[in-house]
Formats: structure tokens, sequence, C-alpha cells
């Protein structure tokens, strides 16, 4: 944040979020065309400028990022819960049951919450 914080104070950012914006969708198009390659270290060099650049546009619509990261696994946390009681509940063994069947409960889930 704080490197993100003495850009902006020196004049190096972007002049408003939808510009901000439209790099995060070129930094998710360069990481969709490096999983595409399979590339394993260029992924994780697309994968942080990613985030950066979603750090970047937290920061100029003054978002709290690290709240909004706490929110995303706190959802999560509890959709998760919630998908192993009704897993548990309709006797389904996570470990051994299709992809279609978890996003089934993953939807009910999320449904229910």
């Amino acid at each position: 944040k704080q490197l993100i914080i003495e850009a902006n104070n020196k004049g190096f950012t972007w002049p408003n979020s939808k510009s901000c914006f439209n790099k995060v969708e070129e930094e998710f198009l360069e990481l969709k065309n490096a999983v595409k390659q399979n590339d394993e270290n260029n992924i994780k060099e697309e994968i942080g400028d990613l985030l950066f650049t979603l750090h970047c546009y937290a920061t100029i619509n003054k978002f709290n990022y690290e709240q909004i990261l706490n929110n995303a696994n706190t959802k999560f946390e509890k959709r998760f819960k919630k998908l192993k009681e009704i897993a548990k509940a309709k006797n389904i063994d996570l470990l051994k049951c299709s992809s279609e069947i978890k996003e089934k409960i993953w939807k009910e889930a999320k449904k229910s919450l």
C-alpha cells in the first residue's frame, strides 16, 4: 500500500478509476494468456500484476484492500462451512464426489446464506 501511495504522491498513477480498471482487464487477459501457454513463471508474474493493479484500483476508490480481502475470506469460510454441513447431511464424501456435485452443493450453500 505504501508503494502505491508514494507513486500517487509523485504523480505516477492512473488519472481515474476507469483507466485503472482498464489496466485490471489488461492484466487479467495477460494472465489468461499465460495460463493458456502453461507458463508457470509468467502465470505467477501475471497473478502478481493483477493483484497489484486491483490494489491500485481499490486505493484510487478509497476502498480498504485488506478489509476487502478479509471480507472475501470470511464469506468463503461461511460458505465452505455450509457446504460441509450440506454434504454431511446428504452423506456426500467431498473427496470422492465429482466436481459437478461439488459445484451443485456450493451453489446450494451460497443460496442458503
